[in-house]
């Protein structure tokens, strides 16, 4: 996957990288996760997802730590998950 976004012939958008992102939580990549999550940021700096998908790539790697890391800073940031909801008929 690093290969491939630097070979990319445009600029990522914010969507790009959280494909690459979703990539990662696959195979447990949380290094290059955090170098994904820095470039999302860096475009879309209120975008929770990102946030939240990086807590969960944590937390599927038992790095707790990290993953309460990521809260905090939603948090400082203003950043809130609008909570999900599903319907049952």
């Amino acid at each position: 996957a690093a290969e491939l976004i630097k070979e990319i012939p445009f600029e990522p958008t914010a969507l790009v990288w959280r494909s690459f992102l979703g990539g990662c939580r696959i195979n447990g990549d949380t290094g290059l996760a955090e170098h994904i999550v820095e470039c999302i940021l860096e475009l879309q700096p209120q975008n929770a997802a990102s946030f939240v998908l990086l807590s969960n790539i944590y937390a599927a790697a038992s790095r707790w730590d990290n993953k309460v890391k990521v809260r905090r800073m939603m948090k400082e940031r203003g950043v809130s998950k609008e909570p999900g909801c599903s319907v049952i008929e």
